[in-house]
């Protein structure tokens, strides 16, 4: 065999199932061109389908390239392959209409004509879909465009076509992990958990050290809800894959179980075998970060912040950590201005708004609502068509007393989105903070028409309408906010049993309602209510001078 044939053997090596293949009676190679080959194939899974190495994937591509040069029938639609992990996607599909503008090997072009076309959305679905069925009429025995349907299917949510596909493909090509992974995928996604494990299974126990099996064995028997087989079973996979893409779904395990520590460890397995891995070194300091870590959750911020120095994202969490952390005031400020800097040399106006969200979520978490209301201000002089200023400021004028400049800011946010049910509730808070008792009312009645179930709504909206002597209404609101709410609740019940004994309701009723709702420690509220029902004469006197709701509602009494 000439030297010159060798990259075609290469070829066969590198590219997914469409290489230039060696024939078994020349399968004795120069110990160099094994030795390469080998090297090649440790950058695929176990399955033979994903390259990890940029640079095999160029070896691969010139091997390919050799095959075409030499006119093998795969060359071109390995070109295309090759391409394609390349990144390059329109070089791939000229190689594709090269390889079948050659009349040979049709049902390789199209096929991957059909693996491009399933990567580039919803826009290019019917092209890509045409090309795989295409590859099936000419290669009908082939697994493969069945499993490349399968996943055009899956990702426009059609399930059960995926689910047929992929067993077909699996008829065809029973020893295929990544077939049964799927299929198992499409029976989850129809909410057929207990199929689906049978499916990861079998893709395990064909591939045992492939990721993929090995994390979706444990994640469907956490949906089954057996946790403690679902922890062994990813104790099992970190320990015989003990890498990011197993690690990474055991951390995120553990922080939907609450073990923030056990998530923190997992995570910092990660990061001891890949130091520069930025999305466990973000998540250990979120962790940090909600545990008031702060000095630990800056060490993971700031070597995020290093190994992505212009990232806006990495210098606000880094800024937000120092302000609120014991940090000096020094570095606060030296953080502060450089996420602005990177902002600001960005330049976008999606820049500036990451900005000023970043920036609101580390004033509003330090309480410094002057600090917010400024920052809220300059953001509006940019950009007053943005609702998130006017709420923002709304939020922090609230906050600093000023209840005619956040109902201002409400209103403004209303202007740009009628059906805001937050703003409502917020502009309502505002107007009951100022006595304006039918705008209030007038607000939550709103609010309930667009969102029945806004539960505090109904408690609130109660509470005004006793003060406009609407007991009958009130106490309706107050028996509707009781039915949404499950359990014991802590409410305004003095209120709630001002306006029942207005509206005439049985005392003994309420009194049965409020031993089983109210909370077991009782407060103010809760004994005002109880003395209320029994009639027994209240005063100031029996509360303490700290309960200061009972002027607002004592006019209702005979006190």
């Amino acid at each position: 065999m000439q030297m010159r044939n060798l990259a075609g053997n290469v070829g066969a090596a590198l590219v997914l199932g469409l290489g230039c293949w060696v024939p078994p009676a020349e399968a004795a190679l120069e110990e160099s061109v094994v030795k390469l080959c080998a090297t090649a194939w440790q950058a695929i899974d176990p399955d033979g389908d994903t390259f990890t190495d940029n640079a095999l994937v160029e070896l691969g591509l010139a091997a390919a390239r050799k095959c075409e040069a030499d006119g093998h029938p795969l060359g071109a639609a390995s070109v295309a392959n090759m391409l394609y992990r390349a990144g390059k996607v329109d070089e791939a599909n000229r190689a594709i209409d090269r390889a079948i503008a050659s009349g040979r090997e049709l049902g390789a072009a199209y096929q991957q004509r059909c693996v491009i076309g399933s990567t580039q959305g919803a826009a290019q679905e019917a092209a890509a879909l045409a090309a795989c069925n295409e590859a099936m009429r000419l290669e009908p025995d082939w697994y493969a465009p069945y499993l490349t349907r399968g996943f055009i299917h899956y990702n426009a949510k059609r399930y059960a076509e995926a689910e047929r596909d992929w067993r077909a493909g699996i008829a065809r090509e029973p020893r295929s992990a990544p077939l049964w992974q799927n299929l198992g995928l499409a029976l989850a996604s129809q909410d057929r958990h207990a199929e689906a494990l049978d499916q990861h299974l079998e893709a395990r126990r064909i591939a045992p050290r492939h990721a993929g099996p090995l994390v979706n064995v444990p994640l469907t028997l956490e949906r089954l809800g057996r946790h403690q087989e679902a922890l062994s079973a990813f104790n099992d996979a970190a320990r015989i894959l003990p890498e990011a893409s197993v690690l990474i779904p055991l951390a995120a395990y553990h922080e939907r179980r609450r073990q923030p520590d056990l998530a923190i460890e997992a995570y910092g397995r990660v990061i001891a075998s890949e130091p520069r891995n930025v999305g466990a070194l973000r998540a250990r300091g979120r962790l940090h970060e909600a545990a008031t870590r702060y000095e630990a959750a800056r060490d993971d911020y700031a070597r995020v912040a290093a190994l992505e120095p212009q990232s806006l994202e990495a210098a606000l969490d880094l800024t937000r950590v120092i302000v609120l952390g014991p940090a000096s005031e020094e570095e606060a400020r030296a953080a502060l201005t450089k996420a602005a800097e990177i902002s600001d040399a960005e330049g976008s106006a999606d820049s500036f708004r990451k900005f000023f969200q970043g920036m609101s979520r580390i004033l509003r978490e330090g309480q410094n609502w002057t600090g917010l209301a400024e920052i809220s201000t300059i953001y509006l002089t940019e950009v007053p068509e943005e609702i998130g200023g006017w709420t923002q400021r709304g939020l922090a004028r609230r906050n600093l007393g000023d209840y005619a400049g956040a109902i201002e800011d409400e209103t403004q946010a209303l202007a740009i989105e009628p059906t805001r049910t937050h703003s409502l509730f917020w502009r309502a808070q505002s107007h009951t903070a100022l006595g304006n008792w039918e705008a209030a009312e007038a607000d939550y009645s709103r609010l309930l028409s667009l969102d029945p179930k806004y539960v505090w709504a109904w408690n609130n909206r109660g509470t005004v309408r006793a003060k406009l002597d609407r007991a009958q209404d009130s106490y309706r609101d107050f028996e509707q906010f009781l039915a949404l709410y499950p359990g014991r609740v802590s409410m305004n019940w003095e209120y709630w049993a001002a306006a029942g004994r207005a509206a005439g309701v049985p005392a003994e009723k309420m009194l049965a309602t409020l031993n089983a709702r109210a909370p077991t420690t009782a407060d103010d509220a809760v004994q005002a209510a109880r003395d209320i029902l029994v009639g027994k004469p209240v005063s100031k006197a029996q509360y303490g001078e700290e309960y200061e709701d009972y002027d607002d509602w004592c006019e209702y009494m005979d006190c």
